[in-house]
């Protein structure tokens, strides 16, 4: 949409593996972790977060052809952060309200 193209894009990198996913659909595990998580909108803050620990992650290259993409621990947590954005989710959305209100606290102070 910030294109004007009507295509959802997860670009990744992270420990050697790297890719794209063009429209991308995601099937998460039900075994969930938690862990520190970050993002580019609240810069140098980190914030506990339990996502799926394993991903399988279904899209298209950037010539269509079908693309599959499995992933564990932290690459699990990127690709899941990633789709997140796509849907106008932030990680502080999963927070527990009083949660993200710490979040949000500390992300006004560092900011």
């Amino acid at each position: 949409p910030q294109l004007g193209v009507p295509l959802r894009v997860v670009v990744y990198s992270y420990d050697g593996k790297s890719g794209h996913l063009v429209n991308p659909r995601l099937e998460l595990s039900e075994r969930r972790v938690t862990a520190d998580e970050a993002c580019l909108s609240a810069p140098g803050l980190w914030w506990p977060l339990e996502r799926s620990y394993m991903v399988t992650a279904r899209g298209r290259d950037m010539f269509g052809k079908p693309v599959t993409v499995r992933a564990l621990g932290t690459l699990a947590r990127v690709l899941q952060h990633e789709a997140d954005h796509l849907d106008g989710v932030l990680f502080s959305d999963h927070l527990e309200a009083g949660e993200r209100e710490r979040f949000l606290a500390e992300a006004a102070l560092t900011s």
